[in-house]
């Protein structure tokens, strides 16, 4: 059995435009997207979209035969005349079932898992732009002079933050093994493109706030200063290769994070961070 040219090509332009797809509610995401984010950041996107599709096989299946029934009513007269005129004698009810295999078998009808939606019901995450350096970090009892990391992480952003905002937000906090740290709010999608492409410079604007964290002890500091302007520095900013710049997602820090600390990280603010 074989349709029209014409008829198959009406059929493909319709399925092409009404592919089925995840009808992801807000609703869904009720007190579960803690855990949501957290799987995506320990297995990575693909992977949690992957075991999503396999836990919901039969709403695959369900929305495929939706597609199904939305090309058979769409073009019913015209595929019950080609049927008909191939199986006179063939009952009715089983042509319906047998075009309707028909048009599974022979249209290309894939169930998207409709990552956008998905991903837009989960709310910014906040990430850190953590500053490392071969001077290893720093204690809340260190001075600006007496600190070789201190001002080792300050020259590469001198230029945006001054002297007196990079020593009050050092001075305000009680710390040990803290490094100093830019922190800003962006959706997880955009925060794995982030921390993937992460090879040469990162782009920092100005607002951006900073101040400095101790995953270590749980301690941070008030996180009050903004730079004055945007800033690029190169990813390994030093001679060494611990002189360098990475990004982390708050929740995925090894020790204590940010949310711990204060509680809650509602005050930090979302940034347009770049890199190459």
């Amino acid at each position: 059995m074989k349709l029209s040219n014409e008829l198959t090509k009406q059929i493909e332009k319709y399925v092409s435009k009404n592919q089925p797809e995840f009808d992801w509610n807000p609703s869904d995401f009720y007190r579960e997207t803690g855990h949501i984010i957290k799987e995506i950041l320990k297995n990575g996107l693909d992977s949690y979209l992957e075991n999503l599709w396999e836990q919901n096989l039969d709403y695959v299946c369900e929305l495929e035969g939706y597609a199904v029934n939305g090309v058979f009513e769409n073009f019913q007269e015209e595929l019950l005349s080609e049927f008909v005129k191939h199986q006179p004698d063939e009952n009715p009810e089983s042509i319906e079932d047998e075009i309707k295999e028909y048009i599974r078998e022979n249209f290309e009808i894939y169930v998207a898992m409709n990552q956008k939606q998905l991903l837009s019901n989960l709310p910014d995450i906040t990430c850190l732009i953590k500053i490392y350096s071969n001077y290893d970090c720093t204690n809340s009892f260190d001075t600006f002079e007496g600190s070789e990391y201190l001002q080792e992480v300050f020259k590469p952003f001198k230029k945006a933050i001054s002297k007196e905002d990079f020593m009050f937000e050092h001075q305000n906090g009680a710390y040990g093994g803290s490094l100093f740290c830019f922190a800003f709010k962006t959706d997880i999608k955009d925060y794995m493109e982030l921390k993937n492409g992460l090879k040469e410079s990162i782009t920092i604007p100005g607002g951006c706030q900073f101040g400095f964290h101790s995953d270590f002890q749980g301690s941070s500091s008030p996180f009050e200063k903004v730079t004055d302007k945007a800033i690029t520095v190169k990813r390994q900013y030093g001679k060494t290769e611990y002189d360098a710049v990475s990004i982390i997602a708050d929740l995925e820090q090894s020790g204590y994070s940010m949310e711990s600390v204060f509680g809650s990280t509602d005050f930090i603010r979302e940034q347009n961070i770049t890199v190459k």
